[in-house]
């Protein structure tokens, strides 16, 4: 079986500086969402769009390959990806033009978040690739 997975151990990040101060009320729940949490559900939200219908590199599956590539996302005021950088290699080139290509051409992605909406943003991820 193979699969690509992407971490849920996401950062989340906004440019501007007033970003970060207050939460969200959540439909059913009784109490008040940290920013944390709110920015790792809209991250969970990105990633699992990143690796929907993603493929593993033909040439990664003949070698064998494996590895996680750090993906920077900047997100645009439009809520679209605006640029994709590696910020941490795989190891492996194929593995990390991959997740780039990937960045690049995702879409459908959630809208974000009301306090980043109209501001460019950066997202963090971990696009994991490994065969099992």
């Amino acid at each position: 079986m193979i699969r690509l997975l992407v971490a849920v151990g996401l950062a989340l990040w906004a440019i501007s500086s007033g970003a970060t101060h207050v939460g969200l009320l959540a439909g059913t729940m009784p109490r008040l969402l940290s920013p944390e949490e709110f920015n790792k559900a809209y991250a969970g939200a990105v990633a699992r769009r990143l690796v929907q219908d993603q493929r593993y590199p033909s040439e990664a599956l003949r070698r064998a390959l494996q590895g996680t590539v750090r993906i920077d996302l900047t997100i645009g005021r439009d809520g679209r990806v605006r640029a994709v950088r590696v910020t941490g290699s795989s190891g492996h080139p194929v593995l990390d033009e991959a997740a780039i290509f990937r960045g690049r051409t995702v879409e459908g992605l959630p809208p974000p978040p009301p306090l980043l909406r109209g501001r460019e943003f950066h997202l963090a991820l971990p696009v994991t690739f490994r065969l099992e």
